[in-house]
């Protein structure tokens, strides 16, 4: 039966090289060392041996798991999946997201909870945006329903109207009209419901200054009119631009009849 003859410390704190019959063998963590009682001397059939490197692998991949959780919170797919990259056995990953889910360090809910929380604070994402990034972390739909709960109506009525109100302040030489169309797409993309979408800019200050919207039209139309005045079907042309950019047909009949 092999005999321990030697054991020796690595560069690295707390590893350890075990040598078998004057033989290198495998390398152990401290706390390894201290569990099978590893000292020189000590005698080890295979099935020993076995039993040492498996736990030695189990502890350095709940310790990779670990650091990884360090960083930042992580589903049990991303964990996993982080772990299987690193080339190590099924049944050793399972048995350690198990043993972390047990210590409560692996919990999808509050996982999603924490992603919503801070998705609600930092940003003015609608829920189905949030939860379009959970479904790509593969928590399951009846968790991120559950978490999405901390984000009630009431609270996506106000980010959602910070976000129109947003759009407005961006809007330069824009018709209220193509405002509040891009103010619609804008919160449909980050996520929001047509029902909230369409409370907010209901309760929006949409309402036209016939003043601001005449003096916009003549800043836009002067501008077009000097690129398409040279051109075949020039007033067409011209038309079919300024209703591009929201402005009604009755305002451009009016521009163009004064358009020299």
């Amino acid at each position: 039966m092999p005999l321990i003859t030697k054991i020796s410390t690595q560069k690295r704190p707390g590893r350890y090289n075990i040598f078998l019959d004057n033989h290198y063998a495998f390398s152990v963590s401290e706390s390894i060392l201290t569990r099978y009682m590893l000292v020189k001397g000590t005698k080890l059939d295979k099935l020993a041996v076995q039993q040492i490197q498996d736990a030695e692998q189990t502890d350095q991949v709940y310790q990779k798991a670990l650091n990884y959780l360090g960083y930042q919170p992580r589903s049990r797919a991303e964990l996993k999946q982080h772990l299987v990259e690193q080339n190590y056995s099924e049944a050793v990953i399972e048995s350690t997201i198990k043993r972390l889910q047990a210590l409560h360090y692996v919990d999808d809910l509050s996982y999603a909870q924490a992603v919503v929380r801070t998705a609600v604070k930092t940003t003015l994402d609608g829920p189905q945006k949030i939860a379009r990034k959970l479904h790509q972390r593969q928590v399951e739909s009846a968790t991120i329903h559950q978490a999405l709960q901390l984000f009630p109506r009431s609270l996506q009525l106000d980010n959602a109207t910070k976000l129109a109100q947003k759009v407005k302040q961006q809007a330069h030489n824009q018709t209220l009209q193509r405002t509040r169309l891009k103010a619609q797409q804008r919160l449909l993309a980050r996520g929001y419901s047509p029902e909230v979408i369409d409370q907010v800019l209901a309760n929006c200050n949409w309402q036209s200054d016939p003043e601001a919207e005449s003096a916009l039209l003549t800043q836009v139309g002067t501008k077009l009119w000097s690129r398409y005045q040279q051109q075949s079907q020039a007033r067409s042309k011209l038309y079919a631009a300024l209703r591009r950019r929201g402005f009604t047909h009755e305002a451009i009949c009016t521009f163009l009849e004064n358009l020299d």
